[in-house]
């Protein structure tokens, strides 16, 4: 079975994203303009419900290569998908890129937080 995981930009900074070694693509910025809504990608990877391969996300880790646009480093990210996961359910990743050295993911399953590597601990609140 095969389905989609919905990938997002929440960030000010376009990326280009390559899964598990496969073909690059691009998720635009969001914006003040779209009040700050994600951007989705326009070709979603599929999900394999089984190993990951080539572009296609898998369960356990997968390899995900987030450029900025408008060019700079790279940074890899593992992301791992439990196999708690059903092919069928809506599963979204949500990436939040921050500057060449951070780049965060949260990873949902049906809206249900799952995995990821966003650490807000010592954030304020802003007032």
């Amino acid at each position: 079975m095969t389905s989609i995981v919905s990938m997002f930009n929440a960030s000010a900074t376009g990326i280009k994203v390559v899964v598990n070694n496969g073909t690059q693509f691009t998720i635009f910025a969001a914006s003040p303009s779209l009040n700050w809504y994600p951007v989705s990608a326009a070709k979603q990877p599929a999900f394999s419900g089984s190993v990951p391969r080539q572009g296609v996300f898998g369960y356990g880790d997968n390899q995900c290569a987030i450029t900025p646009a408008s060019g700079g480093s790279t940074n890899t990210l593992t992301i791992n998908i439990p196999q708690t996961i059903n092919p069928n359910d809506a599963v979204q990743l949500y990436l939040f890129y921050q500057d060449d050295s951070h780049v965060t993911w949260v990873l949902l399953d049906n809206g249900r937080a799952v995995n990821g590597s966003l650490n807000l601990s010592g954030a304020s609140p802003s007032a």
